[in-house]
């Protein structure tokens, strides 16, 4: 779950809402089964539909665009986003080495990079984010990174 929490999030969601809606009696039994193994296969396969078609071959920014569409989605496109994550995915593997999950030089190198790119993103977009944004962002997607290694 720590790998991807925004997809998790929402696959357990979905779970509830079908259990609610079988408790509620808005669906039967027998639909609340046949959903549940919908949402299993589709876990199984890894197959998403919630991400752009283009990240479905990436290994990590599906989880990374999970996270900047939670924070950025109404200020940017969801092309705009599908390119940040593709990006960030790109600069975290460019300064990948040996051991880099526990070393901070890396670890501070990554966070540099993914920075510059937001804020050349603000530039090419006019648009600004808030301090908090950009670290909650950075610190996120570098946990993620960390957590799939």
């Amino acid at each position: 779950m720590e790998t991807d929490p925004v997809y998790y999030r929402n696959f357990s969601q979905m779970i509830e809402e079908t259990l609610r809606a079988i408790e509620q009696e808005r669906m039967n039994e027998i639909e609340g089964l046949e959903l549940a193994n919908q949402l299993r296969q589709q876990e199984s396969s890894g197959y998403r539909q919630d991400i752009p078609s283009r990240l479905r071959n990436l290994r990590d920014a599906p989880a990374y665009y999970g996270v900047i569409r939670e924070s950025l989605n109404q200020r940017l496109s969801e092309e705009t986003l599908a390119d940040l994550a593709t990006q960030i995915e790109s600069i975290i593997e460019r300064n990948k080495v040996r051991d880099w999950v526990d070393n901070p030089d890396i670890l501070n190198a990554m966070r540099n990079a993914i920075e510059d790119h937001l804020y050349s993103l603000e530039t090419k977009n006019n648009i600004r984010f808030s301090n908090v944004e950009l670290d909650e962002i950075i610190e996120q997607v570098i946990d993620i990174a960390r957590k799939r290694a």
